[in-house]
């Protein structure tokens, strides 16, 4: 473990190692706030099925759903919603780890506890920022910001990154710049707002 110059004291960072799979994967279940508001949305969504649904059967004069159809709907559709992601999210770290194409996970450690984590996906003629996290409790101090400066050093450039709305300033202040998508590689030509280190 090394510390590096821009990191407060006691925070070290580092390359990933296999053993570190599930501590990666406990950083996803802390950063449940996310899937809290999915959890929600997907309660409205649940609840306006439900309605659409009691209307159609009002209206036909056919109504066989009860009150515990009601409950189910309110239960299964969340769980679903958030497991689908929770799922998608495992596989996606767990295939990083064993691909041999140059991808770079980092790790951001404070007492040995793992705070923050950015994966690099290495292609051949340019480099995917997949995803960066930082747990709630050690945001703005300059962990995000460390790890993308990391990255850049050691990727192949361009770096691109498909930046969440929350996230958008962060990485134009990192030098990202807007890729229009016919400049883009044919892979990553998405209905998304892209962003690339050149």
């Amino acid at each position: 473990m090394t510390r590096a110059s821009s990191l407060p004291p006691n925070y070290t960072i580092r390359q990933a190692r296999n053993i570190d799979i599930p501590a990666i994967y406990q950083i996803i279940f802390l950063g449940i706030n996310d899937l809290k508001i999915l959890i929600i949305f997907a309660l409205f969504i649940a609840i306006g099925i439900f309605l659409i649904f009691s209307a159609m059967c009002i209206a036909i004069g056919n109504c066989s759903l009860s009150f515990q159809d009601f409950w189910i709907t309110l239960v299964i559709i969340p769980l679903i919603v958030s497991g689908s992601i929770l799922i998608a999210s495992f596989i996606q770290i767990a295939s990083i780890f064993h691909r041999q194409d140059g991808s770079i996970v980092l790790l951001i450690e404070h007492h040995n506890r793992l705070v923050a984590y950015a994966i690099q996906s290495q292609k051949r003629n340019y480099s995917l920022l997949n995803s960066l996290y930082v747990k709630s409790d050690s945001r703005r101090l300059g962990l995000g910001s460390c790890l993308v400066q990391n990255l850049t050093s050691v990727g192949v450039r361009p770096i691109y990154v498909f930046p969440t709305p929350d996230s958008l300033r962060f990485y134009i202040r990192h030098g990202f710049i807007l890729v229009q998508e016919q400049n883009l590689p044919p892979e990553l030509r998405r209905n998304s707002r892209c962003l690339g280190l050149i």
